[in-house]
């Protein structure tokens, strides 16, 4: 029987607990992304860079650091599931974000309100 993305997060989400790793925010990242993949990609068995990039542009409000983060929880997940044997996307540092210098431009532009 194969495993469903929510199942794999569960285990995923044991795993770390089993070592007694603080979850709840990585929780909350994978959980939001699993509900943007319910939503968009229903019938998603793996993970892919469509997703990843789509999930990102979907959450674009949020601060670019909050984006990193989220990224960094799902980039350990995709790597969990790549133990697994378990094909699927793992994104790679500074391959989907902006140079950081067009990031603090932003940055500075939504603070002057003039984004």
């Amino acid at each position: 029987m194969k495993k469903t993305l929510k199942d794999l997060i569960d285990q995923y989400l044991d795993f770390r607990k089993s070592f007694g790793c603080s979850d709840q925010y990585i929780r909350l990242n994978l959980y939001r992304f699993y509900q943007y993949l319910v939503i968009n990609f229903p019938s998603a068995k793996t993970i892919t860079r469509p997703m990843l990039v789509g999930f990102l542009g979907h959450n674009k409000n949020l601060h670019p650091n909050t984006l990193k983060n989220s990224v960094s929880c799902i980039k350990h997940f995709c790597l969990f599931l790549v133990q697994h044997e378990i094909k699927t996307y793992v994104p790679v540092g500074g391959e989907i974000f902006f140079h950081k210098k067009i990031l603090y431009a932003l940055m500075f532009l939504k603070r002057k309100k003039l984004l």
